[in-house]
């Protein structure tokens, strides 16, 4: 069954793989911010320290989408010498050393071209001093990932066919006990299908059908489910409405 979910889980994997050869680039050019991917997106970093006192500051973090495809389901790590309390619009999946990870927080989980998202939180040092020294590096954690056909069920049910024509329903349950975040199925169907309700259908090359979810329902919960409506067109009304090679 191929359907996707964008990683929110199991991601310590991605970051043990990939943050070392960034921390080495951070230390030799510690004037810059370096900006890295695990996905080819293209992003930029603002940061500023909107109010400092004794040992703390409050810094924002302003992640704008450079790129023409929308950074979904976001995960930032990044280079930090101070404790991290009271973050907002984010909160910390891993935290290592001098390494932090932070996750969106499903209102602001996407990314659209041309648009940010801002995080803040405050930062506190050990020792009192002055925050001074901020992020080098960040590197962004977006991975599609594809679950197991047994986690998911699908069931159709038909509203009416004219022979000319049919609408119905699908209704995607989540059987396993994580969130399918910024879902979309690929499957082939023994009817023609020319257009779905709160998704977005795409027709692709092969003759198969893609339907995404269309940003008011991307996430289905753990044990939940979404509906799906959908048109059809001509067909055969001997022949009942079948879905395969999920």
């Amino acid at each position: 069954m191929r359907i996707k979910k964008l990683l929110g889980v199991g991601i310590s994997l991605s970051i043990v793989f990939s943050i070392m050869p960034l921390q080495v680039l951070a230390d030799e050019i510690s004037d810059q911010i370096r900006c890295r991917s695990i996905e080819s997106a293209d992003y930029s970093v603002q940061e500023n320290i909107i109010a400092s006192w004794d040992g703390h500051a409050n810094i924002e973090i302003v992640f704008t989408n450079n790129g023409s495809e929308t950074i979904d389901d976001w995960y930032y790590t990044f280079d930090f010498d101070y404790e991290i309390e009271n973050p907002y619009n984010c909160y910390i999946v891993e935290h290592e050393g001098n390494l932090y990870t932070v996750g969106n927080n499903d209102w602001n989980q996407d990314i659209k071209p041309g648009e940010s998202v801002t995080i803040g939180f405050t930062a506190a040092s050990t020792d009192c001093s002055q925050i001074e020294a901020m992020p080098s590096f960040y590197l962004l954690n977006t991975k599609t990932d594809e679950s197991p056909a047994e986690s998911i069920s699908l069931e159709y049910t038909e509203y009416s066919d004219w022979t000319d024509g049919f609408s119905g329903e699908v209704l995607l349950k989540n059987n396993s006990d994580s969130a399918l975040r910024d879902w979309s199925i690929t499957f082939s169907a023994n009817r023609p299908i020319t257009e779905s309700f709160g998704s977005v259908l795409t027709i692709n090359d092969d003759g198969t059908y893609t339907i995404s979810n269309d940003g008011n329902m991307q996430n289905v919960a753990a044990y939940s489910s979404c509906q799906i409506g959908f048109n059809g067109g001509a067909h055969d009304s001997s022949v009942p409405f079948e879905i395969s090679d999920l």
